[in-house]
C-alpha cells in the first residue's frame, strides 16, 4: 500500500512540475517575431500571464483578461462585438507547452478577410525568459497564415 501511494505521488509530481509555467509579464520583440503579412489586428505588444495548476489567465495589452481551464474538453464562448469566439486551452503533446484554439463565428454576410480559426502553440525557452507563440491561422477566404510571436520576460 505504501509503495502505491509513493508511486502516485511521484507520478503527480512529475506531471505537475514537468509542465511549463508561463506566469509573468512579457513584452513582444518585434525584431525576432515573424508576422509574414498576416492580415488583421497587430499582435499584442504586452502579455501578462498568471498560471495555476489546471488554469491559466492572461491579458493582452489593454484588452479584457481571459481565463481558461487547461483541459482539452473545456471550451469557453466569448462574445466580442460582431462575432463569437470559442476558445480552448490544453497541454501540448509533450506536456511542456500549451495549445490554444480559437474558432471565430461571424454574422452571415460579413465582408473581408477574417480569421476563421487560430491554433496558437505556446512554448517556453529552457531558461524561461522567452515565450514563443506560433499562430497557425485559417482565414475565412481559405488562405492560411503562419505568425511567430517572440515575447521576452520583463
Amino acid at each position: 500500500m505504501k509503495v502505491k501511494i509513493l508511486f502516485v505521488l511521484v507520478i503527480a509530481s512529475i506531471t505537475m512540475y514537468g509542465q511549463s509555467d508561463f506566469t509573468g509579464k512579457w513584452k513582444l520583440n518585434t525584431h525576432k517575431s515573424e508576422f509574414n503579412d498576416t492580415p488583421g489586428a497587430p499582435a499584442a505588444g504586452s502579455l501578462i500571464v498568471d498560471q495555476k495548476p489546471g488554469t491559466i489567465s492572461f491579458q493582452r495589452d489593454e484588452r479584457r483578461r481571459e481565463s481558461f481551464k487547461i483541459d482539452s474538453s473545456a471550451f469557453v464562448d466569448i462574445e466580442e462585438g460582431d462575432h463569437t469566439t470559442r476558445v480552448s486551452m490544453k497541454l501540448s503533446d509533450d506536456k511542456k507547452g500549451l495549445v490554444e484554439t480559437r474558432v471565430y463565428t461571424y454574422p452571415e454576410g460579413q465582408q473581408g478577410i477574417v480569421a476563421a480559426k487560430k491554433i496558437r502553440t505556446w512554448t517556453l525557452s529552457s531558461d524561461k525568459k522567452v515565450l514563443t507563440i506560433t499562430d497557425q491561422i485559417e482565414a475565412s477566404n481559405g488562405d492560411n497564415y503562419l505568425m511567430v510571436l517572440v515575447y521576452e520576460k520583463l
